[in-house]
């Protein structure tokens, strides 16, 4: 077989094999939002917008039914979801009560740098909720780009309560 021939053969199978890597979604270059979650009195969410300059985080979707615990919101703390702190305002919440598994937030003025604090108490299946029990609840953000359009960014809490969605700022 020809040289050259051999080489574009190579080329070929080598775009073959790296095309599903060039095909994944990919996510936003230094965009990082953490959640953390506490077991305290009361329970809180800690939500960091830590990288992101130009986006607005407009909305937080936390699904606690994949969660190993069982988790579900026994007490939902109202005034914690109509906080102005840091200049954050929620616009508007979804299941915030009392049984629920799922909540949602929308947010303005929600921009890199600022933090959010959600009080609410989570129960499981022995009351608390004990280390490692929020492992696999789902995180969505959704953001607003500095051009308007929207994106969004999804995760899972880790065995610590903590799930980071995004990565850090790109090189």
């Amino acid at each position: 077989m020809p040289a050259n021939l051999l080489r574009l053969l190579r080329t070929i199978v080598a775009a073959f094999l790296l095309a599903p890597l060039l095909c994944t979604g990919a996510q936003a270059c230094g965009l990082l939002v953490r959640v953390t979650y506490a077991e305290d009195f009361p329970d809180w969410f800690y939500v960091e917008f830590l990288e992101g300059d130009g986006y607005h985080l407009s909305g937080l979707t936390l699904d606690l039914g994949p969660a190993v615990g069982r988790p579900f919101i026994d007490t939902a703390y109202p005034n914690s979801r109509h906080s102005g702190h840091d200049g954050i305002v929620v616009t508007e919440s979804s299941g915030f009560d009392t049984g629920s598994r799922v909540m949602a937030f929308k947010f303005a003025h929600f921009v890199s740098g600022k933090t959010y604090r959600l009080m609410v108490d989570l129960d499981g299946r022995l009351d608390q909720l004990e280390n490692g029990e929020l492992y696999g609840a789902a995180v969505v953000a959704r953001f607003f780009r500095p051009d308007g359009t929207s994106e969004k960014l999804e995760g899972r809490f880790d065995s610590d309560g903590v799930a980071e969605l995004g990565s850090r700022a790109c090189v």
